[in-house]
């Protein structure tokens, strides 16, 4: 459980200057293909980014930077979230982006479908690796600058083998 320093700013946070670090990587990747993205501001945001693709379509982009579960070829997100997803899913098409440490990798996955294959532990939703495609390989400035930013403990992850790899 992370703990918040009385006084912290939101931007202050680990996972927040981790997020940042995701969402500069996904956006890098956008703009080199052209896409038009607008960064939604502020602290609380229903979604990082609102896309108009090459083709003129317009869909909701999230990033997570959080790397998959080391007991399960999962990922998740907080149930909160999904909720929140769900809904902003009923006016648009979405897009899940993860910016995955341990896989080395951005995969992505709709959340159309990702509303169909999950399963829900406590306050997190999984979804199986199975439903997400690879976009691209993390740089290795990229990986370092992750996990400079990251609370990560990479040993649970010895011996698990790489889903997407």
């Amino acid at each position: 459980m992370k703990t918040k320093r009385v006084g912290m700013k939101f931007e202050e946070l680990v996972t927040t200057r981790k997020g940042a670090i995701g969402e500069r990587i996904v956006r890098q990747w956008m703009t080199v293909r052209e896409m038009s993205v607008y960064q939604v501001e502020g602290a609380r945001h229903p979604v990082d980014f609102i896309v108009i693709d090459q083709r003129n379509e317009m869909f909701f982009a999230e990033v997570k930077t959080y790397p998959r579960r080391a007991i399960n070829a999962d990922t998740g997100i907080d149930v909160g979230d999904f909720h929140k997803y769900a809904q902003l899913a009923s006016i648009g098409v979405l897009w899940v982006f993860f910016v995955d440490e341990i896989e080395g990798c951005c995969y992505v996955a709709s959340f159309e479908d990702m509303q169909r294959e999950h399963s829900i532990e406590g306050d997190k939703v999984y979804f199986p690796l199975s439903l997400f495609h690879v976009l691209f390989t993390l740089t290795r400035n990229d990986l370092n600058e992750i996990r400079n930013a990251s609370n990560v403990n990479r040993s649970q992850y010895d011996g698990v083998k790489r889903f997407f790899r």
